[in-house]
């Protein structure tokens, strides 16, 4: 008996979609999200709640592996508004094994508080590594960055000695 070939046609798209849907092979081009680590950041010492224009202050933050795997290339990046900058941040690992933790300080200095500009400002801290690049896609979302709320108190100044 002869089967036509919209019936062998059929049968391979029905073949090809099971095993894509059973996890056996993945479409051309889709990208693997396969976490080994699971990155994890916390406040040790918050940034203060209020600061005054020219004033330098810390941060400081534990970051958690708690994934099977190694966390390579670690990197833990500090976002702050205009006001303030980044003087450095210190304590960051290469690498961050199963299990293990590590201390990170953030140095951050009001260089200007300018008339005019927002008396809200904040401290936003994310920590990634190469295998999570992109922290969205992580296994326990939200427990990759930390943000701190900070409010300018003083008399605005347009440059900081």
């Amino acid at each position: 008996m002869k089967f036509p070939i919209r019936y062998y046609a059929r049968a391979a798209v029905v073949i090809f979609t099971q095993v894509v849907l059973l996890g056996m092979t993945s479409l051309p081009g889709a990208a693997h999200n396969t976490f080994t680590s699971g990155l994890e950041i916390q406040v040790v010492s918050a940034p203060p709640r209020q600061v005054r224009a020219c004033e330098t202050f810390k941060a400081t933050y534990v970051i958690s592996n708690h994934g099977w795997g190694n966390a390579a290339n670690v990197s833990v990046l500090v976002n702050v508004p205009d006001p303030f900058e980044v003087l450095h941040v210190q304590g960051v690992p290469v690498n961050l094994g199963p299990g293990k933790s590590a201390r990170v300080t953030a140095v951050i200095k009001v260089v200007a508080f300018v008339p005019g500009e927002s008396r809200e400002a904040w401290v936003r801290a994310v920590v990634s590594s190469d295998g999570d690049p992109d922290v969205s896609h992580a296994p326990k979302p939200g427990k990759n960055e930390v943000f701190t709320a900070v409010r300018l108190i003083s008399q605005p100044v347009t440059r900081c000695p």
